[in-house]
């Protein structure tokens, strides 16, 4: 057959319905338009949640921000409410109430929007502050006139309840207020209030908060703009914005205000979707093109197909480039259907290999359709197994709910955000992050669900919320531990309550409160047991034998040791120091810890616990001690400085005295020697007999000697009475004046051999001068001497105070009981860094000899 046969057989094969280019262009120009306004729908609800989501996400940071700005605050008012708490007495007294101005001072010094603080005695304030505020608010009656703004219900309603309570806004001085009131009670009675006032314009521009409530210039993904916010209180109270923005589909925030919860809406100012508008003109205006482009090519097509009809049956010989463009065609088709598939297979490999859990469940029938294998693997089951099951098999019944309401979410449009928890073949369970979106699939609606297994990250937070709750009953013991610690001023009893309130801190089988004396750089202790009552030890020893105590008290470091018989150097130096002050290991320790007790970098000392097993102290044991031991230096510092005072007022009173005795009774026995003397002196001039003259000299002579010994007697007195003289007259005088006492006084000998004033410091003069007095004392009591001997030499860088007696004498290495002044004498010599010799033999008297450094330098 020809070609001319065969070309009406091709003919009526590639004939094609006969369709004219304009209808075929507009049917294609009505379908694309049908397409894009239902594919436009779609994208305008993803920008309206797009929008949503931005706004609230800002919504969410403002919230946050606001709260934390505000729980600042009152933390603030709470530590204000802790102190004075701590401080009132049993009596309701408000102990060192002159510290509380600089206290509030320090403590309201960073805060910016507090613009008053008070602080009530029942209703009466006792207390304002700043200063400029005193004189409005002192003595004021806060039940019978509040705070302007603020009714006497509010007052009431902070005092039935132990937080803090808000009030308010309120009318400032160009400016709105929030009033905050918390009540302090003392043994569960009402002691008073603590309030402050907060500007509440200045709390929202720190949250970044207008006070318009508009935020101008947009500057939210998604939301440009103006954006409008509304803020009011759990009571419905407007503090921000316009109350209509809560009606009119705003987003909300919940905002912690104490014990209740604020709510801040958020609206874009033009109404939701004006920032979608835009974008959604573009896509539709890209669409509407896109669309006539199609239909236009529709139109050439159609055309060119009529023309090319027309031209098959014109020029038949043009069949061989129709059929070469035609296997043309083909082949291009062949490679998109390549390509397509490529791309079928990469979409398929990204659904294995991702490290989620994915899964396509019917929209309709509810029905598992496919699961990868990591999802699989999540669950604990083979994939083939897993596409059979129910899903009650693998949800806890405790989330299923959840499960069903994933489905009407993502049926009904919206992406669904939630956790479930899972339950594995061997009954194990975890926690899992689900996110869901509806696609096609097959031609039919289904949900495709993200499943990500977060177990760890429950796990964590769980752990961190134990970790607070620890911390919480750890602060809480603190607080209890320094309400004890401010219960006494004795030193004494001090220290059995520092080893009680640390049983219930740390646990021990012995402890110790370690004091320092920083005039002798000398180590005091005070030790309790588990199973025994605190014992205050008596012997001292220098700070500079020990490196361990060292490092604790000059170093302020924490020192802990996991067991003391172990080859570290620290359990070395520990055994050293174990044997040197107890002779042997201390029992009932194997751990040991101890931190320093410092009061403005300044160490009074440190604590020491002691365990009976290994391995018992850890760094969180040696942070809680170390806070405790601040409180424990601030308790000790104030029980010395209570005692300092007590000394205080006894010498001022000894110094009364002196005076009084000096001004009045040493000037009546002057007057009597003075006429005693004039009267002999008169006698003597006389012309009356010889023996006249004896008989009246005799009784002068004797009231005279009464009157010498009374001055003597009084200058020693008055002495004792003010030792400090010793610093202006001298060591040396004062041994004089004390040696012509015992001559008049006991009619004894006294040959004094003193030199020049020695190199000594006031206490090294002092303690010299109180050994000699004893020493004297012990004669005059002891002895039965007649003669005794006192002498001070200074040689060889030391001071020697020497006193030797002729009297009966005693056996020196015998245990001298009931002799105090013996050992008072040896425990003052060896406190001022010196020592006391003694040489005493029975019928032969006793020498007494005690040497002091001129130069001593004390460690710090």
């Amino acid at each position: 057959m020809s070609r001319a046969e065969h070309a009406p057989a091709l003919w009526r094969t590639m004939k094609v319905p006969n369709v004219s280019a304009p209808t075929g262009a507009l049917i294609v120009f009505v379908l694309s338009l049908g397409l894009l306004i239902f594919v436009s729908r779609g994208y305008a609800e993803h920008l309206a949640l797009r929008e949503q989501m931005a706004v609230n996400d800002h919504l969410t940071a403002q919230s946050q921000a606001l709260s934390q700005a505000l729980g600042r605050r009152m933390a603030r008012v709470r530590a204000l409410h802790s102190y004075i708490d701590a401080t009132v007495t049993e009596r309701g007294e408000l102990a060192r109430s002159e510290r509380l101005d600089s206290y509030v001072a320090g403590l309201y010094g960073g805060a910016t929007g507090i613009r008053m603080v008070i602080v009530t005695r029942g209703g009466i304030v006792t207390h304002a502050f700043p200063a400029t505020a005193a004189d409005e608010w002192l003595g004021r009656d806060l039940l019978a006139r509040p705070i302007q703004g603020m009714g006497t219900d509010d007052v009431l309603r902070a005092m039935r309840s132990e937080a803090v309570t808000i009030t308010g806004p309120v009318a400032g001085k160009g400016s709105r207020d929030l009033i905050l009131h918390q009540a302090v009670y003392k043994e569960r009675a009402f002691y008073g209030l603590v309030s402050a006032s907060l500007n509440l314009d200045a709390l929202l521009s720190e949250a970044g908060l207008s006070v318009d409530g508009i935020a101008r210039g947009g500057g939210i993904v998604g939301v440009p703009g103006v954006i409008q916010y509304a803020l009011r209180d759990e009571s419905g109270e407007l503090l921000l914005g316009a109350p209509e923005l809560f009606m009119h589909h705003a987003q909300v925030a919940n905002v912690r205000a104490g014990n209740g919860e604020w709510q801040l809406a958020a609206a874009p100012d033009d109404g939701w979707g004006q920032a979608s508008r835009e974008p959604l003109l573009l896509f539709r205006a890209a669409g509407l093109l896109a669309t006539l482009l199609l239909s236009s090519m529709t139109y050439l097509t159609l055309d060119q197909q009529r023309k090319l009809t027309d031209a098959v049956s014109a020029r038949t010989r043009e069949l061989a480039a129709v059929n070469a463009a035609l296997q043309q065609d083909i082949g291009e088709r062949e490679r998109a259907e390549a390509a397509l598939a490529e791309r079928e297979a990469q979409y398929r490999s990204v659904w294995e290999l991702t490290s989620d859990g994915l899964i396509i469940t019917d929209l309709e029938t509810g029905a598992v359709v496919d699961v990868n294998d990591a999802f699989a693997r999540m669950h604990g089951y083979e994939r083939e197994i897993f596409l059979t099951l129910d899903p009650q098999a693998y949800i806890h019944p405790d989330t299923i709910q959840s499960f069903v309401d994933y489905h009407e979410t993502v049926r009904a449009g919206k992406i669904y955000e939630g956790r479930l928890r899972g339950v594995r073949p061997d009954g194990s369970r975890f926690h899992a992050e689900v996110q869901g979106n509806a696609f096609l699939y097959r031609g039919r609606p289904h949900a495709l669900g993200v499943v990500r297994d977060v177990s760890d990250q429950v796990a964590a937070y769980q752990m961190l919320e134990e970790r607070v709750a620890e911390r919480t009953r750890e602060l809480n013991g603190l607080l209890g531990a320094g309400r004890s610690l401010a219960s006494t001023l004795e030193l004494d009893s001090l220290l059995s309550v520092l080893l009680n309130e640390l049983r219930c801190l740390v646990e021990f089988s012995v402890a110790a409160v370690i004091t320092v004396d920083e005039a002798t750089d000398v180590l005091s202790i005070a030790t309790g047991h588990a199973r025994l009552p605190v014992e205050r030890v008596a012997n001292t020893w220098p700070l500079e034998m020990r490196s361990l105590d060292e490092r604790v008290i000059r170093d302020h470091e924490s020192v802990i040791i996991s067991d003391v018989l172990g080859d570290s150097v620290d359990a070395a130096a520990w055994r050293t120091r174990s044997e040197a002050l107890y002779g042997g290991i201390v029992p009932d320790v194997r751990s040991w810890m101890a931190v320093p007790m410092l009061l403005k970098e300044r160490a009074l000392g440190m604590l020491v616990f002691g365990h009976a097993e290994a391995d018992q102290y850890r760094e969180e044991h040696a942070r809680m001690a170390l806070a405790f031991a601040g409180y424990a230096a601030i308790a000790i510092e104030n029980a010395r400085l209570y005692a300092q005072a007590g000394k205080l007022a006894a010498l001022q009173e000894r110094q009364r005295l002196a005076r009084e005795l000096h001004d009045s009774v040493s000037q009546a026995l002057y007057g009597i020697a003075l006429g005693a003397r004039t009267a002999r002196t008169v006698l003597e001039q006389s012309d009356i007999a010889e023996e006249r003259r004896a008989l009246l000299g005799e009784p002068l002579e004797y009231v005279l000697s009464l009157a010498k010994a009374g001055l003597a007697e009084m200058r020693a007195l008055i002495f004792e009475l003010r030792p400090e003289s010793l610093e202006t007259d001298g060591l040396i005088s004062a041994l004089e004046r004390q040696a012509e006492l015992v001559r008049h006084r006991h009619q004894l000998i006294v040959e004094s051999d003193f030199g020049p004033e020695p190199a000594l410091s006031p206490a090294a003069r002092e303690t010299l001068y109180r050994v000699a007095q004893e020493a004297l004392n012990n004669v005059v009591k002891h002895a039965g001497a007649q003669t005794v001997h006192i002498a001070i030499r200074e040689a060889a860088g030391q001071a020697t105070l020497t006193v030797a007696d002729d009297g009966c004498g005693f056996d020196s290495g015998g245990l001298f009981p009931g002799h105090m002044g013996l050992r008072s004498m040896r425990e003052r010599a060896e406190a001022a860094g010196g020592r006391l010799r003694l040489e005493s033999t029975r019928g032969r008297g006793t020498v007494i000899q005690v040497d002091i450094p001129t130069e001593t330098v004390l460690a710090t």
